[in-house]
């Protein structure tokens, strides 16, 4: 095993808007609003210069969207643990950081919403 074999690097996705079906309240299921992501993924180095040697950064939009896809969700902690689940089956990820917040959540707060971290 050489030193890029036991090495990790962090790689993110922080800021991607996307609009969501989701919520309890009747409002929130009638209508879309927005969800802001931030992932953080732990993997391991590549041992090349070669994106089929790590995570493409595009699965977690493609991830994202999959889920959304299935119709409306109640709860951003429903769709964290979903969302960290299914990136955790991509290979060479260890480690799953998502955190979701809901900036239309309560009147008068920046935002709202969960942090969830998850180990393959």
């Amino acid at each position: 095993m050489n030193d890029t074999d036991a090495a990790q690097m962090r790689l993110f996705v922080e800021g991607l808007e996307v609009a969501a079906c989701i919520g309890v309240h009747a409002r929130e299921q009638r209508e879309l609003q927005p969800l802001i992501f931030d992932v953080e993924m732990h993997v391991h180095m590549p041992g090349e210069d070669s994106l089929s040697a790590t995570v493409d950064y595009d699965a977690v939009p493609a991830a994202i969207n999959a889920l959304l896809a299935k119709g409306h969700v109640g709860l951003v902690e429903t769709l964290a643990r979903r969302l960290a689940d299914r990136l955790l089956e991509l290979d060479g990820v260890s480690e799953v950081c998502v955190q979701i917040r809901k900036p239309n959540a309560i009147p008068g707060a920046k935002a709202a919403g969960v942090r969830w971290t998850g180990r393959a």
